[in-house]
């Protein structure tokens, strides 16, 4: 809202007044006194924002959160922390939180003010890979499944159904960048191969631009060539007996819909390409991949009534993937009745690089990314002592 008020001196030369108060895109105009001539045609100011932003969130890690049932803190698996991955007394396990405990917390949290609820990702992870566990979420298995650890599809309805009657929204964590480790190699070590050292072949072992076919829900599909495990990729990728049907949906156990270049560290296109610590990294060029991950996180919009997504690992995911997944998921969304649905990605920048988080929602098309910038400009200034001038140039870029 705008007010203007005139000096009193200006207020002796006025013959008449007009004021004119404009507050979030409507118009309401005070006629004049002197006349009863018409009002002018209202104003409209477009909207800036989002129609699901403006929430109160509250993030919850939902296996640290609140155990609510002890029934599944092995996730249903018989055995010691080797087998089941639960131990309380260990930071690197599971420790009992579900989905039960956030229900029966949900007045709780309602008495904080909040509006949005923020869970991790609920699905079935790897319990157990080497020292470490899947409590947190990320190193998903099966994307169809809810982690046996944190309990069943009913409760997490009963979940969302509850929020929703307290008026709190609910947004789902999800992933696309990466499975859980299933994938080896038969080469040891496992560096990461450039594409300029170990260009990508298709079935026949022909080289290809990668670039050239990659899918961003305009192009053509049968663009992308067919691959093959023993020929296409700098490491032939193999896979365990045990583990050949593990993951879900089945089309994730396809080898070739991975990039098997090797470990990323994290610096130039292999932050794209490379192995996220080990996890299986998607080949989300592939239009399978675009359209499988579509099917399957527009379906939890619609049998579970979810209010928007956080995306996990966003900079990892060719910037295609997100033109293709963002407005199909969107049309989905509004089509099961949530025109609000909002998707904002994790960008982690702590450079303040405000023209590397705006271009994931310019040409990437998501809704927002959090806001590194601001974190990193607001820590820097109050803890580590820099000046107030690099926060107020944070504001002054706030155009991006």
């Amino acid at each position: 809202m705008i007010h203007a008020f005139p000096t009193r001196r200006s207020f002796r030369g006025l013959a008449r007044a007009l004021a004119v108060v404009i507050v979030a895109g409507l118009a309401l105009t005070l006629p004049e006194h002197s006349s009863r001539a018409e009002a002018p045609a209202p104003l409209t100011v477009p909207r800036f924002i989002h129609p699901g932003a403006g929430q109160v969130f509250y993030f919850v890690l939902t296996d640290r959160f609140s155990n609510g049932s002890t029934a599944n803190d092995k996730g249903g698996m018989e055995g010691g922390r080797e087998a089941t991955g639960f131990d309380p007394t260990d930071l690197k396990a599971y420790h009992g939180g579900d989905l039960a405990g956030i229900i029966q917390k949900l007045d709780y949290i309602k008495g904080l003010g909040v509006t949005a609820l923020w869970i991790t990702p609920p699905f079935k992870n790897k319990a157990v890979a080497g020292p470490g566990t899947g409590y947190h979420g990320y190193w998903i298995l099966d994307f169809t499944e809810i982690d046996p650890h944190l309990g069943t599809k009913d409760e997490l309805k009963a979940l969302i159904s509850k929020a929703h009657s307290l008026g709190i929204k609910v947004y789902l964590d999800i992933v696309v960048n990466h499975t859980a480790d299933v994938i080896n190699f038969t080469v040891v070590g496992q560096p990461y191969r450039s594409l300029k050292e170990a260009p990508y072949r298709d079935a026949d072992g022909h080289i290809f631009d990668l670039h050239a076919v990659t899918y961003n829900g305009v192009n053509s599909p049968s663009l992308f060539p067919a691959l093959s495990a023993a020929k296409s990729f700098p490491y032939p990728p193999v896979v365990s007996a045990k583990e050949a049907n593990a993951k879900g949906p089945a089309w994730l156990n396809d080898v070739t819909l991975y990039h098997n270049r090797g470990e990323s560290t994290f610096k130039g296109e292999n932050a794209l390409y490379g192995d996220f610590v080990g996890l299986d990294d998607v080949f989300t060029e592939n239009p399978r991949v675009v359209q499988g991950f579509i099917d399957v996180y527009a379906q939890w919009i619609e049998r579970y009534a979810f209010d928007g997504y956080r995306i996990d690992t966003v900079k990892h995911v060719n910037t295609e993937f997100w033109q293709a997944f963002a407005p199909a998921i969107r049309e989905r969304a509004r089509a099961a009745g949530k025109p609000e649905f909002l998707m904002f990605g994790e960008v982690a920048n702590f450079d303040r690089d405000l023209s590397l988080l705006s271009h994931f929602t310019t040409t990437g098309g998501l809704d927002a990314t959090l806001d590194f910038g601001f974190f990193t400009g607001a820590r820097d200034f109050i803890s580590k002592g820099n000046a107030a001038s690099r926060l107020d140039a944070l504001f002054r870029d706030d155009s991006w």
